[in-house]
């Protein structure tokens, strides 16, 4: 096949797409696919022009001497070019009308591709939120949890602390009740042990009573006993007076006798346990009889003093004690007080 021939064959294949597109009113496809075939249609046409220019050349060649083509041809060729330019033309219109359509269909489909993006990013917005929310309210279950936790924890403590503290005063009162025992065991004892010191010195202070008693009757005794004894002597020195006879005037010089003086001779004769009375006094208390009189009157007082200290200490330390002589005047007291 000629190359006019080929190129007449690819102008008829475009032909053919142009009227496809022309017939096409269901539209199966979309505008930009449809803009993609046209655009290869236009490709087709555009390899077709190259030789079609060239064809066109050579059939407006004037000049015989250069001519080519014989008339038929000449005929053909531009028959050829006229279709040629109107399947160019109508290719291009096409191809305007698909860009538009193409752009139109571009921006519905973009504005499709927001409207779904906007939504996926609502939906996922949307997810996003009730993720939080699910883990707001998780955050929001742990916080309280953990807030009740904590009010348990306080609450008990709080109860630890309170058993403590009844605990700690229980102790403290069990020690208080104790110590209070102990005070009236100690008071208790203390008393039994002043009721028995009471005693004893109320029983020592009687014996005491006692003892100076006996030693006061033997005091007196004794006493009385001197008193005779001296009453006894003087009698005597009396008597001995009386048979002495009359005192004679001195010889050779000598000093007479005093009334009622002895001779040495005499003295000498006399008993140590007697001493010389004078015949003409009568007889007085010695100082031994006095002292003794005496200690005993202070003793007598001290011992009253005592019983009545040791009666008065006994009866608090014993409650309903009855009170003893000591207190009263003993009979021994009296009797010591009397002969004092």
């Amino acid at each position: 096949m000629t190359l006019f021939g080929k190129t007449v064959s690819t102008l008829e294949e475009c032909e053919k797409a142009l009227q496809a597109f022309n017939n096409d009113t269901t539209l199966s496809t979309s505008a930009t696919e449809r803009l993609s075939k046209m655009k290869q249609v236009l490709g087709s046409l555009e390899g077709v022009r190259a030789v079609a220019d060239k064809f066109k050349k050579n059939a407006d060649e004037i000049d015989p001497a250069k001519k080519t083509y014989g008339s038929g041809m000449v005929l053909k060729v531009l028959a050829f070019y006229d279709r040629f330019a109107q399947a160019s033309a109508t290719a291009h219109e096409i191809e305007t009308s698909l860009a538009k359509e193409s752009e139109a269909e571009q921006a519905i489909i973009r504005k499709a591709e927001e409207q779904a993006e906007a939504l996926k990013q609502a939906e996922e917005a949307a997810v996003r939120a009730q993720e939080e929310a699910r883990l707001a309210k998780i955050a929001e279950e742990k916080a309280a949890l953990a807030k009740l936790a904590l009010q348990q924890k306080a609450e008990a403590e709080r109860v630890k602390a309170a058993a403590i503290e009844r605990k700690r005063e229980e102790d403290m009162e069990k020690e208080r009740k104790r110590k209070e025992a102990e005070e009236a065991e100690k008071e208790k004892v203390l008393a039994e042990i002043k009721r028995q010191e009471g005693i004893a010195q109320l029983l020592a202070a009687e014996k005491a009573a006692e003892a100076l008693s006996a030693a006061n009757l033997l005091a007196a005794e004794k006493a009385e006993q001197f008193q005779k004894d001296n009453e006894e002597r003087d009698a005597r020195a009396q008597e001995a007076l009386a048979s002495q006879p009359p005192p004679q005037p001195p010889t050779n010089g000598a000093t007479p006798l005093a009334v009622g003086a002895q001779s040495p001779a005499s003295s000498a004769h006399q008993t140590p346990s007697q001493p010389p009375v004078s015949p003409l006094t009568p007889s007085t208390p010695t100082p031994g009889l006095v002292s003794l009189e005496q200690q005993a009157r202070v003793a007598a007082q001290t011992l009253a003093a005592a019983l009545s200290a040791a009666t008065s200490v006994a009866a608090a330390a014993v409650p309903g004690m009855p009170t003893t002589g000591a207190a009263t005047g003993s009979p021994a007291s009296s009797s010591v007080a009397g002969q004092a």
